[in-house]
């Protein structure tokens, strides 16, 4: 137990975009799936993802793709 305390509470899994530079995002209204490029240029604030099919603003940690195995 003592190596989980260690660790903390949070861990770091990087996602690594596709050969084309993308990461696949899904909307939690519509569930549609779109690509974006990673980094915004945006350094400051909190700036929204927007889904480019039903127009849903939210967070970016609201838009991940579900496991393709579920």
């Amino acid at each position: 137990m003592d190596h989980l305390r260690r660790i903390g509470n949070q861990v770091s899994v990087p996602i690594r975009p596709d050969k084309d530079g993308f990461i696949g995002r899904e909307c939690p209204e519509c569930e549609g799936h779109f690509k974006v490029t990673p980094g915004t240029g945006i350094t400051t604030g909190d700036p929204l993802c927007n889904c480019p099919y039903c127009g849903h603003a939210g967070k970016s940690d609201q838009f991940w793709t579900k496991d393709p195995g579920l």
